[in-house]
This record gives C-alpha cells, sequence and structure tokens, in this order.
C-alpha cells in the first residue's frame, strides 16, 4: 500500500486511522512496494522480500485498464483517455469513454474527476444524454462534477471506514455505524433499492 498524501484520496490522517483499523483486523500494511508476482503461495515484492501468502483478498489500484496503450487512442501519461467535456474521445469521432480509463475535467472548476464507481454511475446516465444530443445534432450537456470527496470502506461485517470532505471539514466514521452506511451507499450505487 502506498501512502502519498491527498493526491488521489483522502488525508494522511484518514490513511493512517485505516491502517489502525485493518492492524486491529490482523492486516499488516506494507508502504511503498507492490506484488510482483506469485509462484506456488510466494508472493515477490518489488522491494525483493518474499512473503507467503494463501490466499490475496483485496487490492486498490486506482489504474486505467494496461490495455488502452494498444487502442492508439490518445492517452494522459499516467494512461487515461483524453475526453472533452462531453465524453468525446480527442480526435476519435463517434467515440466516447468514461470511468476509471478516462480522464474526466470539470470545464468550470478544472477539477478531474477521481476513479471510483460513484462519478462512473454519474458519468454514465450522463453519457446517455449526450449520445442522444449528439445523434439529434442538437447541443449536448457538459460534465459537471457534482460529487463530494468521499470514500466508504467496508472491511467484515460491522467494520468499516467512511470519509467525507465536505465545507473544509473532513469526516470520519468508522466500525458498525461506518459498515451500515457503506451498504446503504454500495446500495443506492447500484440501483438496488
Amino acid at each position: 500500500m502506498r501512502r502519498s498524501g491527498c493526491s488521489r484520496g483522502g488525508p494522511e490522517k484518514v490513511g493512517r486511522k485505516l491502517e489502525l483499523i485493518l492492524g486491529d483486523c490482523g492486516v499488516k500494511v506494507l508502504h511503498n512496494c507492490k506484488a510482483m508476482r506469485e509462484d506456488a503461495g510466494i508472493v515477490t515484492l518489488s522491494n525483493g522480500d518474499r512473503l507467503p501468502a494463501h490466499l490475496c483478498i483485496w487490492t486498490i489500484g486506482l489504474i486505467p485498464n494496461p490495455a488502452l496503450r494498444s487502442m492508439g487512442l490518445p492517452l494522459t501519461p499516467e494512461g487515461q483517455v483524453l475526453v472533452d467535456e462531453c465524453y468525446r474521445v480527442k480526435g476519435a469521432p463517434g467515440v466516447y469513454s468514461i470511468g476509471d480509463c478516462a480522464r474526466i475535467v470539470d470545464p468550470t472548476t478544472g477539477k478531474a474527476d477521481q476513479m471510483t464507481c460513484k462519478e462512473g454511475g454519474m458519468q454514465a446516465d450522463r453519457l446517455g444524454k449526450i449520445v442522444m444530443a449528439d445523434l439529434e445534432g442538437r447541443p449536448a450537456p457538459v460534465h459537471k462534477s457534482v460529487m463530494m470527496d468521499f470514500y466508504c470502506i467496508g472491511l467484515g461485517e460491522n467494520r468499516g471506514l467512511v470519509w467525507g470532505r465536505k465545507w473544509g471539514l473532513n469526516m470520519i466514521v468508522t466500525g458498525k455505524p461506518a459498515w451500515k452506511f457503506r451498504n446503504l451507499a454500495w446500495d443506492a450505487g447500484s440501483k438496488l433499492r
């Protein structure tokens, strides 16, 4: 697990809190290294350490699919597809891109969307309207970020961490309330209820 301040997510304080909760669950967090390969139950890390592993359960990378690099699309150095404010791939008429593979920026604020499912769901809804507008030859709605900085992390039944930032305040909820909130958010995001 790499800890890098606020560049992709929450503040350092949230990372420390999550690490404490994971430690209470028996998880040891390793910083600034990544798994390079697994062979016969031994994981080799980028720093050369070798760890026995019976089962890998969870990993979070937030990187675009590497297959994008072979598609001839315009990409950022990080591998995200370059799109305009209506999700149209630059230089590729009739091609659109949303979600974690696209670099989507709010033209009003200049803020890029994060690479999480909550943004992807909103983008998908807007993309349908954009495609219809393009097909009908009328102005398409442009991207607008409406999501606050917010993460829900489930850590097993009755364990979780919820972090949000609003009005310049960082809010952290842990334990059973975080688990319940995470389930509500997941259901709402999945449109199950």
